[in-house]
């Protein structure tokens, strides 16, 4: 169940349309915002996301290092997407000479 709306679902849902959601629409995907609950956020993956197998990927080097930017996200999970702490820290290690910096 979504939380109510305040100060950081806000700006949390800012961050997704300004820079999450355009990247998985290119594609047909999509993101949607299932819960902030005291800095814990959780989104679902949807449209072309849904069964993906880049799922964890995307999480990891779109999804939480978008949010995780936002003050007072503490960490972002997806329904249906498991990624361990030391494969999500190995994949932005891989990739980050390729990452946007800002």
């Amino acid at each position: 169940m979504t939380s109510p709306p305040d100060a950081l679902a806000l700006a949390v849902e800012r961050k997704l349309d300004a820079r999450v959601r355009p990247l998985l629409q290119i594609h047909g995907g999509e993101v949607t915002l299932v819960s902030v609950d005291d800095g814990h956020v959780r989104v679902r993956f949807e449209g072309s996301c849904v069964g993906c197998p880049l799922r964890p990927v995307t999480l990891s080097l779109t999804v939480e290092r978008e949010l995780g930017a936002v003050a007072g996200v503490e960490s972002v999970s997806a329904a249906g997407v498991r990624v361990s702490p030391h494969a999500a820290a190995r994949l932005r290690a891989a990739f980050a000479d390729h990452l946007e910096v800002g």
